[in-house]
């Protein structure tokens, strides 16, 4: 009955037409217009003041290119997507851009390339709801969505909070953060698109015109065959494969599954992370409240819920580690070691966490410490094949190519500004995370003390999550670009925002259980609301609104001197678009 009616609501709100008002529909571009160069441009202002998103439809011949713009006033930035759709054999082709209108924007505009022998190009602008949004995004997850309520049905009690709270968190982020800027643009542009090309038995991405143009050379790597691949590992294009066969019975626009995904992958890890909470002995109350804090106020929401990258995926993997190791002696082995393996395909980050569970095991369970390294090897070695198959070498050509290479001279520096720049710091975008930054340094030095009351013995499961984070903090401290190119906050730290919270949650405990029983309630709101607070205004304005502060007034990978700019901090640059947002949500005048 729930499946029917959610189903009834995707399906029926969610439809083409439904919950949309038509702004402004162009004439044809015809061919004798084209400007020099080849290019046709047609512009369209509308002053906009709602809080609905604006939804730019392009139809063009198959296989043109083109791309869209929009300005937004009051960062003085201009957004665009460079990237053609697919090269098709003949037809015409739509794809769908999300803008959102809540950051002022001004100006729309529509840079459309034509094919010889085409004549027609058709922008179609209209104002879409929120609701109509979610509708159409449930509609592209409703397998992962139909899953969750069959595994809650099958086993409530295990697996029914979690569900539901994936659920509303994929809603709630749906709501929020439709349309963020740096979704589906530069490195991670390539992730979807290889997904569709696996589903023919391939990964490459002939079929993309121009696929070169727009991008750095890095985002592709043309192999000795002649293929053009995408240059970072493929795990994240497999795990999306069956969302990719889906959408495309759909005919869903591209843009909109990427963004769907990647917030139902962070939804997914806010879920498991209630999971492990409740695991830990958390009251159902405080289990809830624990889950929003991790999904809302840390990069979680600013970083994760947005952006399909494949730290996305390692942070829901790493956590889904931690969530077998809980289980001490019932482990599943070899499910921990695929969740593992997988995640070494999908980013090198979770090499760590096979070490961190084999570290576990040793301390924990020694006896299954040698079947999990044989399900690793028989893992690793069809992995192997597969990267043979797909690029002709042992390995992708990031892993061959990127890891640490600094100097240990560096590393203090380096591990000052991961954790402490005013622009990419850990814990000034997350300080909620420093109580589980120093519980990690504590088990590591005391592996065999007592773990916390209520969810018995689990020293393994911490020792091993604080041997792969400080494992792969040391590795982050040597890498030269340690604060990840542009991005918003501490994306490199994408991978370890599951750990961190779980090990903060285990850090807190720790310290309000040396507080007197009376005082412990006023002692935790007195630590943490402060750090809710100013992590919650710092990713809400990274999730919302975004800014231009890697590019303005000059590039931060060229000048890294800005990392250390606690006058111009990223966290409150446009802060006033936000109070902006904020007053129209409140509908204040």
């Amino acid at each position: 009955m729930i499946l029917a009616l959610l189903g009834l609501f995707c399906w029926g709100y969610g439809w083409p037409g439904h919950g949309r008002e038509l702004l402004y529909q162009g004439p044809g571009i015809p061919a004798s217009t084209r400007l020099a160069g080849g290019f046709a441009l047609e512009t369209a202002s509308f002053p906009l003041e709602s809080l609905d998103i604006l939804r730019l439809s392009v139809d063009a011949p198959a296989g043109s290119g083109y791309a869209v713009s929009w300005n937004l006033p009051g960062m003085g930035a201009v957004k665009e997507d460079p990237f053609p759709p697919p090269k098709g054999s003949s037809g015409r082709a739509s794809r769908a851009f999300l803008l959102d209108c809540q950051l002022c924007i001004g100006m729309v505009s529509a840079h459309v390339e034509l094919p010889e022998g085409q004549d027609a190009v058709t922008l179609r602008l209209e104002r879409q709801t929120r609701l109509s949004l979610l509708a159409e995004s449930l509609r592209i997850v409703f397998p992962v969505l139909a899953a969750l309520l069959l595994a809650a049905f099958a086993s409530p009690r295990r697996f029914l909070a979690p569900a539901l709270a994936a659920m509303a968190c994929f809603a709630v982020y749906s709501v929020a953060a439709p349309a963020p800027s740096g979704a589906q643009s530069g490195d991670n542009r390539w992730y979807l698109p290889t997904a569709f090309a696996m589903l023919h038995g391939d990964m490459s991405l002939e079929s993309y015109e121009k696929r070169l143009a727009g991008i750095r050379a890095m985002s592709v790597r043309a192999l000795p065959d002649g293929r053009v691949v995408n240059y970072y590992p493929p795990g994240l294009s497999l795990a999306l494969a069956p969302i990719a066969a889906w959408t495309g019975v759909l005919d869903a626009p591209e843009a909109l599954v990427a963004e769907a995904s990647a917030k139902m992958v962070a939804a997914l890890a806010v879920g498991l992370f209630l999971s492990i909470c409740l695991r830990l002995g958390l009251g159902r109350g405080t289990a809830c409240l624990t889950a929003a804090g991790f999904a809302l106020c840390t990069s979680q929401f600013s970083v994760h819920a947005g952006a399909l990258a494949s730290h996305n995926l390692a942070c829901l993997l790493s956590l889904a580690m931690l969530r077998l190791l809980l289980e001490g002696r019932d482990v599943t082995v070899w499910a921990l070691a695929l969740l593992g393996v997988f995640g070494v395909m999908v980013r090198h980050d979770m090499a760590f966490m096979l070490l961190g569970g084999a570290a576990s095991l040793w301390l924990d369970y020694r006896s299954a410490l040698v079947r999990f390294a044989c399900w690793c090897a028989l893992f690793a070695a069809a992995w192997l094949g597969l990267n043979h198959w797909m690029y002709g070498a042992l390995l992708p050509p990031y892993m061959l190519e990127q890891g640490p290479s600094g100097s240990l001279a560096a590393a203090p520096a380096t591990l000052l500004g991961l954790l402490a720049s005013p622009n990419r710091g850990l814990l000034v975008y997350n300080p909620v995370f420093l109580p589980g930054l120093c519980y990690a340094f504590w088990r590591v030095w005391r592996p065999r003390a007592a773990s916390g009351p209520g969810y018995g013995d689990a020293r393994g499961a911490e020792w091993g999550a604080s041997v792969a984070l400080l494992g792969f903090l040391g590795a982050l401290s040597m890498f030269p670009m340690w604060w990840g190119g542009w991005s918003y906050g501490p994306r490199l730290f994408g991978s370890m925002y599951g750990v961190l919270a779980v090990l903060s949650v285990l850090g807190l405990r720790a310290f309000l259980a040396r507080i007197p029983y009376p005082r412990r309630g006023m002692a935790a709101a007195a630590l943490l609301l402060p750090l809710l607070a100013w992590g919650g205004l710092a990713n809400l304005k990274g999730a919302v609104v975004g800014d231009s502060w890697n590019e303005t007034p000059r590039d931060v990978n060229t000048h890294p001197e800005r990392l250390w700019d606690w006058g111009d901090m990223q966290a409150l640059r446009d802060s006033e678009v936000l109070r902006e947002v904020l007053r129209r949500a409140l509908h204040a005048d």
